[in-house]
């Protein structure tokens, strides 16, 4: 099995949010005692309809009137904030050190702990700008999840209790409201995941029928995606239809990208060296191949609801030069209609990706971005900020026209396109 560096590992296969929160984002233990266990069928589906309940608890005081969620797992003291904007400061953008042109990044105006005090952001473009999703850890440890409007106010506001079992999970964000959850180790069930509908009062939530540790959570419109601890087992749970699908046995992908009723990942089948780019289609039912590009591999698979992009390249030992193919957006290898963008510098599976608006980012390596124009195949090799601590990237959070959002070891970045310079012409590659 091949080896990897530890920057791309953290790229491509970020684990616990604890590692030292420093190089990591996801809410989540690793215990000896989870339950979990990959599917023994292609795609096992289990029906149940989301159920709704209404958090009264007493509030525990203060001017944010913090009210425990009845939802939560018992024992963790998750409260939510009635009045959030008084539960975190408003968000805030710095501009970046090094005098780079056009980018920003979050302030950390709250007391933080650690390096960076923040994990890897959700970010959702609106008409008005961008609403987003931070997981933020407090002076003395305390968690906090928060989502704040397109405006930079706290819309919503969860905090954690000092149990050292209890993990809030990361944020998730939805046109129609948002994710949360909270797990425990050593109880059973370890673990419950709501919605929050954004019509509906604070509290009162659609609950999602999985119970089982989960390692890794990503959220969308319509889809969550669930990684059982330990990574042997991918679930997805489709809000329309409230089934639960669980990816089949020995299931080992990145991280999925969720569009619509669709995820999108790559498989390695049966080991690092082959990634493979696989979909779950709400179309479908379940789990299937993507793209069908024998004897080749497959390095990075990428979709939002216009666009469904990929890198297909040769078998040999990474980084290897790849080309980057685009269709109209697909989640079945029926439903692709391939074209060519470009060729692509060498680049080894790469899981830190967004598309949006007709652009294309990813993870180059530990510190570079790759941005590609989609309509015309120019690409820009975006180096991070100049500041001197050692921080690699970690996340590509989201881009569109104007921005591209993503996460280093340490901050939160916003890099405007209009200032990134000439770029490459399709027919060019960076040094």
């Amino acid at each position: 099995m091949r080896t990897l560096t530890p920057h791309t590992l953290a790229i491509l296969f970020c684990g616990a949010l604890f590692c030292s929160l420093g190089c990591s984002d996801e809410a989540v233990p690793t215990s000896a005692s989870s339950s979990g266990g990959g599917a023994d069928t292609s795609s096992t589906t289990t029906s149940t309809s989301a159920s709704t309940t209404t958090t009264t608890g007493t509030g525990s005081g203060g001017d944010a009137e913090w009210t425990y969620a009845d939802w939560a797992v018992p024992g963790c003291g998750i409260e939510y904030a009635k009045r959030p904007e008084l539960a975190f400061p408003a968000l805030e953008w710095e501009e970046c050190p090094g005098d780079v042109a056009g980018c920003e990044r979050i302030k950390k105006n709250w007391p933080h702990e650690g390096v960076s005090g923040m994990g890897n952001p959700a970010v959702m473009g609106t008409a008005n700008g961008h609403a987003i999703g931070l997981f933020v850890k407090l002076e003395q440890l305390e968690p906090r999840l928060v989502y704040f409007s397109d405006k930079g106010e706290p819309e919503a506001v969860y905090k954690q209790g000092t149990n050292s079992n209890c993990f809030l999970t990361r944020p998730a964000l939805s046109v129609d409201g948002h994710w949360v959850g909270s797990q425990r180790l050593e109880v059973d069930p370890p673990s419950r995941f709501a919605f929050q509908p954004r019509s509906a009062p604070a509290g009162q939530v659609e609950m999602v029928p999985f119970d089982q540790l989960s390692q890794f959570q990503r959220g969308g419109d319509e889809l969550l995606a669930l990684q059982l601890d330990f990574g042997v087992g991918w679930y997805i749970y489709d809000r329309v239809t409230g089934q639960v699908h669980a990816a089949p046995a020995d299931f080992t992908a990145t991280n999925p990208t969720l569009s619509g009723g669709s995820a999108f990942m790559l498989r390695f089948d049966p080991d690092l060296d082959s990634p493979k780019a696989w979909a779950f289609s709400r179309q479908s039912g379940g789990f299937a191949r993507l793209i069908n590009n024998d004897p080749g591999v497959v390095l990075a698979v990428h979709a939002d609801a216009q666009d469904l992009v990929w890198i297909e390249a040769s078998p040999g030992a990474w980084p290897v030069p790849g080309t980057l193919r685009r269709s109209p957006f697909a989640a079945t290898a029926a439903g692709v209609v391939p074209t060519t963008v470009r060729p692509m510098p060498p680049l080894g599976p790469v899981e830190a990706g967004a598309v949006g608006d007709g652009y294309y980012a990813l993870a180059g390596d530990g510190y570079h971005i790759f941005v590609v124009r989609l309509a015309d195949g120019r690409l820009w090799k975006m180096p991070l900020p100049p500041t001197n601590d050692g921080a690699y990237l970690h996340h590509v959070s989201h881009v569109d026209a104007t921005y591209v959002f993503y996460k280093t070891s340490t901050h939160v970045y916003r890099q405007r396109l209009d200032q990134l310079g000439p770029g490459y012409a399709a027919n060019e590659l960076p040094p």
